[in-house]
């Protein structure tokens, strides 16, 4: 239901990847110098969903 209230007008989406990177679900990249980083998510999104995606895929991890 969170998902859903969330993505509002799932058409706007292109594909999955698009909901991952409104969500703040997507890596950042660090350039220092030459060498490329990527560190950790963004978080440049809805805070509270990705809390509870993250309790959702702890619950299948460790259910199952």
């Amino acid at each position: 239901m969170a998902l859903t209230s969330t993505t509002d007008i799932p058409a706007r989406f292109r594909n999955s990847k698009a909901v991952g990177a409104a969500l703040g679900l997507t890596r950042v990249l660090k350039e220092p110098g030459e060498s490329k980083c990527v560190g950790c998510v963004s978080l440049c999104g809805d805070g509270m969903m990705r809390t509870l995606l993250y309790e959702a895929a702890r619950v299948m991890l460790t259910r199952v």
